[in-house]
């Protein structure tokens, strides 16, 4: 049974869109910082904490100081606003799934430097979260910083100066950013299988090597993007299943990622309004031989096309994470 009202859970996230939009204007974070109970668990699969050898930190003033740290430094500092394109509420667990736009301020130039993250929040009552969970790749947002500091100082070179990001008309910002879909034609029973599907074909797919079954989770014209490897480095998104077919054979035809075999699925979260599924995957290597458990989490949202089939996958997680997994389980597998 829920704890919460979905008006209280609404109304609670709404609020800490509005505390973000102020404070990383204004650069006094206190506000966002009591968005939070004191005993609140913050984790980070991007950057991490205390120079990345961390993934998580406990409790309120824990986050305090690494928030002031991490934005009272250059250019990190000019990263002003973070609208939202779509959120994801379960009422039952009193969770909000979400995606920002870690967006730079306008370098003069009005051109827009941004890179998405995905959260997922747990409510602690009383208007606070107490967990906050991030997933992004630290490359790609390294990446679009290091642009918009060339640009930035081309800018500078012309005599374009920064416009003020307190003058940013904030509803208008959250709503040029939102993402369109149509209602939802199928019940949550459908597409609650459709996952349980999904989930077992890809650990019978991805054992055997063999990957049609998986392929034909997917419409023809399936619209697939991984923001983590990417596909040949340069390229984020696949447009039909024959050139999902053509990547993921390829790429799981590969050692060692030929012993990545299993992919549970420990959550996943259901938009019932536009048939939308949000997921975590745990990609679990097969056994070196030393029985240690090696595994990298990624995020996953998916749109429901009906016939147990999908229309949209996005993947995002760290690749410098995954690619240390990956080394780990080497290092292991050379022992034996």
């Amino acid at each position: 049974m829920a704890n919460w009202s979905r008006e209280e859970l609404e109304a609670t996230f709404q609020n800490f869109m509005d505390v973000t939009d102020r404070c990383f204007v204004s650069g006094d974070l206190e506000e966002w910082v009591q968005c939070f109970t004191e005993d609140v668990t913050y984790r980070d699969f991007g950057y991490g904490f205390d120079n990345g050898w961390q993934s998580e930190i406990h409790g309120r003033d824990a986050v305090r100081k690494w928030i002031n740290g991490h934005f009272s430094a250059f250019p990190n500092n000019q990263m002003k606003f973070w609208p939202v394109p779509w959120h994801i509420v379960d009422v039952e667990r009193g969770w909000v799934v979400c995606e920002w736009r870690n967006r730079m301020r306008d370098p003069g130039n009005g051109e827009i430097f941004e890179e998405k993250n995905l959260t997922r929040l747990k409510y602690g009552g009383n208007g606070k979260w107490s967990l906050e969970e991030d997933i992004y790749n630290p490359i790609r947002m390294r990446t679009m910083m290091s642009l918009w500091l060339h640009t930035r100082r081309r800018c500078e070179a012309e005599g374009l100066a920064l416009p003020d990001p307190a003058d940013a008309d904030f509803k208008a910002l959250h709503a040029e950013v939102q993402e369109a879909s149509e209602p939802c034609e199928w019940s949550r029973a459908e597409i609650e299988a459709a996952v349980k599907n999904f989930e077992d074909v890809g650990n019978r797919a991805f054992t055997s090597g063999d990957h049609e079954e998986w392929l034909q989770c997917f419409t023809e014209d399936v619209t697939h993007r991984e923001l983590g490897f990417g596909y040949d480095g340069w390229t984020e998104q696949l447009n039909g299943r024959d050139a999902v077919r053509a990547w993921i054979d390829g790429h799981c035809g590969v050692y060692p990622i030929t012993e990545m075999v299993y992919f549970p699925i420990p959550w996943h979260i259901i938009d019932e309004q536009r048939g939308w599924v949000v997921l975590e995957y745990r990609n679990v290597m097969s056994d070196p031989g030393d029985g240690r458990d090696y595994q990298e989490k990624s995020y996953t949202r998916l749109k429901y096309a009906g016939n147990q089939q999908w229309s949209f996958e996005e993947d995002l997680y760290s690749p410098l994470r995954m690619r240390a997994m990956l080394d780990r389980w080497l290092d292991a597998k050379s022992r034996q």
